[in-house]
């Protein structure tokens, strides 16, 4: 039965028992000594003890196929787990100053991942995604994985993937040939994914000779309303709790009647829940509905507990959130539902460790590198703070190092920074521009908006039948225009920018809009001058390519899954030049409602 307790009761609910993970690490240690010791010897020896392998490599090919209804469930997951990675991926920046300190990153993937996939109580496939898709969004170009028991559906899965072989190896053993490498087991440099006590024993030891993610516990979940549907919250608390016996679920609210009414489903629930053995258990242990006076009082327990998932009512309440793995906010928010398709990952920490950092992700499989260049009068600007500095920690060193390259030598005069102006590297790289007339008649720049060959006969005489003088005149003066078409369009005239054609629109809202380093979205192919005026800001481009075998149709979702927060602006020719193909005005508003922070240019032409 799930206990109702008050708040001043609960204080047993935020220590962890810990008793497991200290048992596991004394009988896992030998193990890992050993695998790092004797290598595929041992390796075979404790496969054969612990999981009955009787084979002679643990490589097992990957293959099969997904049935209609799995793959159809595996392609929106993993549309929505790769959406989301690429949102989270660390983007290469830079600062620049007036005298030329260049400053900023450059990320770069780790070489080689390790994953494990658990396969005791349940064959986690979702976990093989949430693993292997963040790391090659990331762009690591080695991933090995292992996984005691491979079920076919996992095995066609890793084939969809990409993934070759899944080492059939699992629990301490595993993790120490990844950690340090035997003849068949590749070392890698991050090992990621759930297991038991054992495996995360096991993590917790090598971790200071192999990068990993976090050392997980016992899955659990803690939930804040004030109201709610009781049916609906018991689910999502057995849902947790099915998992494993140390598994725990807590209902925190001011409303003893919600408590009491959660109490009788889950009761109700149980009795004819599949899983109910585990289930039970954990009820029983290590869950509760705790009465606390108020809100406030709640979320001061939540974020003592830091807990891997946190379930809130509503958004309002997110502010008072410090410490969780991952927030689900709103009745509808299960926690289902992100374990599996929704698209953050759902390998989370446990424990209270999320007081220090959040789920798995991209960028836990890169490298963030600082950069910095500086010029001559950069260098001189900096000088009397570096040397101060230097000289006050008694570095020596480290102040002459300035200083000789600001002297020529001893005594002499700062070398001249007047190294002359250099041009921006867009630039630089930008390829001279050379008419048809000199040389390229038999090819047209369509994205320069060229024609080789004239107008037909044909168009001139029509545009000689169906114009007169009536038709022709000079563009009105500006304000007289602009209240025109501000009237015509229903806008204020503030909301509008006339411009020079359309190259002095995309370099203004560039300049106005983009920050260096800022992400500008162009289809490709498109009008070159998108991508010049972005790079000569300094922006990073990003292209969306037309897909040639399907007639060059604009992909709407293609281009929705670049858009993340470092998105600053959009810019669309519609109908795009030089395809031809026109983007409709209900794809334009969902263009813009994913991207409500970026300047978004409809260029029509």
């Amino acid at each position: 039965m799930l206990r109702i307790i008050d708040i001043n009761q609960a204080g047993e609910l935020l220590s962890r028992n810990n008793s497991r993970l200290d048992s596991a690490i004394e009988t896992v240690k030998p193990i890992i000594d050993d695998v790092r010791l004797r290598g595929d010897a041992a390796l075979f020896e404790y496969a054969k003890k612990f999981d009955d392998f009787d084979g002679s490599s643990f490589a097992v090919k990957t293959g099969g196929k997904l049935s209609a209804e799995l793959l159809n469930a595996v392609e929106v997951a993993a549309t929505n787990i790769r959406a989301f990675s690429q949102s989270q991926l660390p983007r290469d920046n830079y600062l620049i100053s007036a005298d030329g300190r260049s400053v900023g990153q450059v990320v770069r993937a780790i070489d080689s991942v390790g994953v494990y996939v658990p396969a005791g109580s349940y064959p986690l496939i979702s976990t093989l995604m949430m693993a292997v898709i963040p790391a090659q969004v990331a762009g690591v170009k080695s991933i090995t994985v292992v996984c005691p028991k491979p079920s076919s559906e996992m095995l066609a899965l890793a084939t969809w993937l990409g993934i070759e072989y899944i080492m059939q190896i699992g629990g301490a053993q595993a993790i120490a040939a990844l950690a340090y490498g035997t003849e068949s087991i590749p070392r890698v440099t991050r090992i990621v994914g759930p297991g038991n006590a054992f495996v995360a024993a096991a993590k917790k030891l090598v971790s200071a000779d192999t990068a990993i993610d976090f050392v997980a516990g016992p899955s659990e979940i803690a939930i804040v309303a004030q109201t709610g549907n009781p049916k609906w919250i018991a689910a999502d608390m057995l849902a947790q709790c099915e998992h494993d016996v140390n598994a725990s679920a807590l209902l925190l609210t001011c409303s003893r009647q919600l408590a009491s009414e959660v109490q009788l489903e889950v009761a109700a629930q149980l009795e004819n829940l599949s899983t109910r053995n585990i289930a039970e258990q954990s009820i029983n242990a290590n869950s509760a509905a705790v009465i606390c006076p108020d809100i406030e009082t709640a979320f001061r327990f939540v974020n003592s507990l830091a807990p891997e998932h946190l379930s809130i009512e509503n958004a309002s309440w997110l502010d008072q959130v410090q410490n969780a793995g991952s927030i689900f906010i709103g009745e509808y928010s299960t926690e289902a539902a992100g374990d599996y398709a929704s698209g953050p990952n759902h390998i989370l920490p446990t424990s209270g460790l999320a007081s220090l950092r959040g789920g798995l992700s991209s960028a836990d499989f890169v490298k963030v590198i600082s950069v910095q260049q500086l010029s001559p009068q950069a260098l001189k600007n900096l000088a009397p703070s570096v040397t101060t500095l230097a000289r006050t920690e008694g570095l020596e060193a480290h102040a002459r190092s300035i200083e000789v390259r600001l002297n020529s030598q001893i005594g002499s005069a700062v070398v001249s920074d007047s190294t002359g102006l250099q041009p921006n590297l867009a630039v630089k790289n930008m390829r001279p521009y050379s008419p048809p007339s000199q040389g390229r008649a038999d090819k047209m720049r369509l994205d320069f908006n060229e024609n080789t060959v004239g107008c037909s006969p044909q168009v001139i005489d029509a545009i000689c039948r169906l114009t007169d003088s009536n038709m022709i005149s000079m563009y009105p003066e500006y304000s007289q225009a602009q209240n025109k078409i501000a009237k015509h369009f229903g806008v204020n005239t503030e909301q509008m920018v006339f411009t020079n054609g359309t190259d002095e629109a995309i370099s203004l809202l560039v300049n106005t809009f983009i920050e260096p380093g800022g992400e500008l979205i162009v289809m490709h192919p498109s009008y070159a001058m998108y991508r010049f005026y972005g790079e000569l800001g300094s922006a990073k481009i990003v292209e969306v390519d037309y897909d040639v075998k399907q007639r060059l149709v604009f992909d709407l979702e293609k281009l929705l899954a670049k858009i993340n927060q470092n998105t600053a602006a959009i810019f669309l020719a519609n109908p795009n030049n030089p395809t031809g193909t026109a983007i409709s005005r209900d794809e334009i508003i969902k263009i813009l409602n994913a991207a409500p922070h970026s300047v978004v240019l409809i260029d029509w032409t």
